[in-house]
């Protein structure tokens, strides 16, 4: 429970002291890199003594790999080798560019190379091989005609050319085609037999297969799949209305609505299928509120929404709700709104640009902080991959812009145990230092699709109890069975937080032919569900939240790390779900207290993320190597717990990394009686301690923010990170 204290009782300073860093060192012994298509110990490739092969001195990319973690010392000394740093790779080491080889592996007028150093445990080329993803499957002569529409990650815009140029000659003999060119990213379709060919080109770090992007709306269709003909209807028509409809009420929004904390002054930008007519003229009357539009689609004439999805997406947003007389509204409904279209008319579907900054830096421009995507990749089973290290590198160079996505619909109950499984949620939403959502259940009983699980999707994914009995909106302290679970590939946690995504009602597109979704409520509405719907309501969310932050906390400019640390620390923890205490072996829906991957942090509750009092310290700041953060504070009265959540941005990773994070902070809590509570969390960009038994303590408390690794600082030569504090008696 979280304890009522003033923030005007809250003594707090932040002091900045050059230290040393934080030692936690690693033993030099038994590193490896780890990277998505191997996983292999650097030195095996050249025994100590032995001589280096001479075709290393042909090649262009080196790895490079440390004694101990990087801090931005020993990579301003690796710059100054004349050494092109291009990304960190795990573990301790650097993927570099050389243009002398021999400055690298040899003496060069009387210098050593990189292998004399002290410092440095490991120098290899950075092989073909390694650049390939797994993903792509075996690779044999049966198959080597097959065509891969496939994903190249370049080492910059610049090598565009040099590529095009290898790469007419394999246009020629029709065993590639390039698609998009943009930016430092290029799809293409390639024969099977050529892309170990494509993976010799020092221009190319990566190449993956280019997965299909889609809605993350559940299709009524597939959900629907074999439902008899002449059982009952699927649709409520004319229902009453309750107040559940739009999955607000269950997020807490009426009483922050009542204060006064709606959005305003703040901008959401969205990409999606479109906006229902694309003209400001012309818009749905719950839409007053949009400033602007743009279309990015392939072909596409305008952001109109032909299909639907977008115009539901953004009423969740901030649909003022006018033609209900306010009773279905949007999370944020006097947020401004810039609609991003991305339907093609040639696809069919949604496409994106190869270089998404090319659709994210439009509406930062425009002061849009917040963007939210109901989009991604189905079945990319939580692999970090080009689209995700490009959402990671916008959020990267722009800490205020707060990117929202969802989690995926591909829970399933594959070994038919009464239990979801793990491991599937989607890219881009594998990002580290996005925002990612997965979907809660909502409360409506009418209306909609009310069935239970085990008629759904062809009576395939959920076979089992307790399950199979389940309706998608029956407890609203339950989790939806199609969202996506966690972890990621490397094991991050994702997703962060959940919101009702089941039968949620918003509006419904006017365009002609446009799809009623789950099925219409009304003229103006619409019943939808999928981690699609539940993703713009945390975006409506986090609007309320940073008006909060300026309006009455005065913090000019909030960070996204700020805004994503409340919602995460301030999230109703839905532990044990809807099925109870029930087991495991009984399908219990969820295990352990939160954070964990089912719901992460939990619901978003933005009742208590808004609360004047709910938090002792909030902070935000930018961490420098060899830099220590101390945040201090004295508790008014006695406590008996104590929670703080730290979130950080961290650099992009490379795709075929196999562990992602880069930089990493480390937290360490200091009671005034000495007692010491440490958070060294060495696979998720955020730091989570919940100390419990302090027995009324009542003093200062001393939260340090230590540099554990620090190999890619930002452009201001640090990490940005945000901390929220919160005591309970």
């Amino acid at each position: 429970m979280f304890s009522r204290f003033s923030r005007l009782w809250v003594a707090l300073s932040v002091v900045l002291i050059s230290l040393s860093t934080y030692p936690v060192g690693s033993a030099a012994e038994g590193l490896f890199l780890h990277l998505q298509s191997v996983s292999v110990d650097p030195r095996t490739f050249l025994v100590e003594g032995e001589r280096v092969p001479e075709e290393w001195q042909e090649q262009e990319l080196f790895v490079v790999q440390f004694k101990e973690p990087i801090v931005p010392q020993k990579r301003q000394w690796l710059k100054s080798q004349s050494v092109e740093i291009i990304s960190y790779l795990p573990d301790q080491a650097f993927l570099v560019r050389v243009e002398s080889p021999k400055k690298v592996l040899g003496f060069v007028d009387g210098q050593p190379g990189l292998l004399e150093d002290s410092r440095v445990r490991a120098v290899v080329p950075y092989f073909p091989e390694w650049k390939v993803s797994p993903d792509f499957g075996p690779f044999t002569i049966l198959t080597q005609n097959q065509f891969e529409l496939s994903s190249l990650r370049l080492r910059s815009g610049e090598d565009l050319e040099a590529v095009s140029a290898r790469a007419s000659e394999l246009v020629q003999s029709n065993r590639l085609q390039p698609v998009q060119l943009d930016g430092n990213h290029l799809i293409m379709w390639m024969r099977r037999g050529v892309i170990h060919q494509v993976a010799t080109w020092p221009e190319v770090l990566w190449i993956e297969p280019q997965l299909e992007i889609t809605t993350m709306l559940v299709e009524r269709d597939q959900l629907l799949e074999g439902v008899a003909l002449g059982s009952p209807p699927v649709e409520g028509q004319q229902v009453p209305l309750t107040g559940y409809e739009s999955g607000t009420r269950i997020m807490g929004f009426e009483p922050v609505w009542e204060r006064g904390l709606t959005g305003r002054g703040q901008i959401v930008a969205f990409a999606d299928t479109g906006l229902d007519q694309g003209d400001l003229r012309r818009l749905h009357r719950d839409f007053s509120n949009v400033i602007k539009g743009y279309h990015f689609g392939f072909f596409a004439r305008d952001w109109s929404d032909p299909q639907g999805h977008g115009t539901h997406v953004a009423g969740s947003v901030g649909g003022t709700g006018a033609a209900s007389q306010g009773r279905i509204r949007g999370g944020a409904f006097d947020v401004n709104l810039i609609p991003q279209g991305l339907w093609s008319p040639l696809m069919n579907n949604i496409s994106m640009p190869p270089q998404a900054s090319n659709m994210f830096r439009p509406a930062y421009q425009d002061g849009a902080r917040i963007h939210t995507n109901s989009w991604g990749m189905p079945n990319s089973n939580g692999n970090y991959n080009n689209f995700s290290a490009q959402m990671d590198e916008f959020m990267w160079q722009h800490p205020e812009f707060l990117l929202v996505f969802a989690a995926g619909n591909d829970g399933a109950d594959s070994n038919r145990n009464g239990r979801i499984d793990e491991g599937t949620v989607s890219a881009p939403g594998t990002a580290k230092n996005v925002l990612t959502v997965g979907a809660s259940e909502n409360y409506l009983l009418e209306g909609g699709i009310q069935r239970p699980l085990r008629d759904l999707f062809g009576g395939q994914r959920y076979p089992a109890e307790p399950l199979a009995s389940d309706l998608l909106s029956d407890d609203p302290n339950g989790l939806a069975a199609f969202s996506s679970r966690g972890p990621a590939r490397d094991g991050r946690l994702k997703p962060e937080v959940v919101a009702p995504g089941t039968n949620i009602v918003s509006n419904c597109s006017t365009v002609s032919g446009a799809s009623d979704l789950w099925g219409k409520m009304n003229d103006d509405y619409c019943y939808a569900g999928g981690t699609s719907m539940s993703t713009p309501l945390v975006a409506g969310a986090a609007a309320v939240l940073r008006q909060h932050l300026v309006q009455d906390w005065g913090i000019e400019a909030p960070t996204a790390p700020l805004v994503k640390a409340i919602l995460m620390h301030s999230a109703d923890d839905l532990f044990p779900g809807q099925y109870g205490l029930v087991g495991a072996s009984r399908g219990q829906e969820i295990l352990n207290p939160g954070p964990g991957m089912a719901q992460g942090f939990g619901r978003v509750n933005i009742d208590r993320a808004t609360s004047s009092e709910a938090f002792h310290v909030m902070a935000q700041g930018l961490t420098a190597g060899g830099q220590l953060e101390a945040i201090i504070y004295s508790t008014p009265d006695p406590i008996d717990e104590l929670r703080v959540t730290m979130v950080f941005l961290d650099a992009p990773a490379l795709p075929n990394a196999a562990r992602t994070l880069i930089n990493d902070l480390d937290l360490v809590v200091t009671l005034d009686d000495g007692r010491r509570f440490t958070s060294q969390d060495r696979t998720n960009p955020f730091e989570h301690l919940v100390i419990e038994g302090l027995n009324a303590y009542q003093g200062k408390v001393q939260i340090d923010i230590h540099t554990h690794k620090m190999p890619e600082p930002n452009a201001q030569g640090g990490v940005p990170w945000a901390l929220v504090v919160s005591a309970g008696e």
